[in-house]
């Protein structure tokens, strides 16, 4: 683990971004995916937000391992999150460029 977050250490913030971009999007239940076992008595509505499972090495993990693993704090997560939302896994664009 403290090699992995040597070498995102190392990555420029753009190959971080995308790297916990891809990580995200390989461990998301979609909402339609979540409504399946749900009972016909229960009002059916779309999620506010995905289920989000997070894993390093194969390994289900919480996340404030995930974000220690990834040398990465909460806001950057989220924000990362929310790109990943709007615009899929695409690079991110800095506000002010």
């Amino acid at each position: 683990m403290l090699e992995y977050r040597q070498q995102c250490q190392e990555m420029s913030s753009e190959e971080l971004d995308l790297t916990v971009k891809v990580q995200l999007a390989a461990y998301r239940k979609s909402s339609t995916y979540w409504f399946q076992s749900v009972s016909e008595k229960q009002k059916i509505e779309g999620r506010e937000r995905v289920a989000q499972k997070y894993y390093f090495a194969g390994q289900q993990v919480c996340r404030d391992i995930f974000l220690l693993c990834h040398g990465i704090g909460k806001s950057k997560l989220s924000s990362i999150d929310a790109s990943l939302n709007k615009d899929g896994l695409k690079p991110r664009v800095h506000g002010n460029t």
